[in-house]
C-alpha cells in the first residue's frame, strides 16, 4: 500500500476574516486505505476550490515510509516544538 503525497501552496487566507497571508506550502498525505480515484478527485477539487495549488504529486510506498522513519520523524518534530513553545 502507498500514501498519495501532494505538495501544495496557497496565498489565500484559510478563514474569511484572517486577512492577507504570505504564501505557504505544505505536504498533504492521503492515508493508504483511502487512496482511491474518488478520494483523490475530491481532495483536488477541495484544494482548487480554496485556491490551493498542487505543485507536485507522487506516492510513497509503505516500505519507504517505514525504512526512513518518515512518520516517526514527522511526529518527533511536532512533539519537540510542543515541549518548548508556550501558549501565548
Amino acid at each position: 500500500s502507498a500514501e498519495l503525497a501532494l505538495v501544495c501552496t496557497s496565498s489565500r487566507a484559510a478563514f474569511a476574516n484572517a486577512g492577507p497571508m504570505a504564501p505557504n506550502s505544505a505536504f498533504l498525505f492521503i492515508k493508504p486505505h483511502a487512496v482511491t480515484d474518488k478520494v483523490k478527485d475530491l481532495v483536488k477539487e477541495v484544494l482548487e476550490k480554496n485556491e490551493i495549488t498542487i505543485k507536485k504529486e507522487g506516492s510513497l510506498a509503505a516500505e519507504e515510509i517505514d525504512k526512513y522513519k518518515k512518520i516517526d520523524k514527522h511526529y518527533y518534530a511536532i512533539a519537540s516544538k510542543a515541549t518548548i513553545l508556550t501558549p501565548d
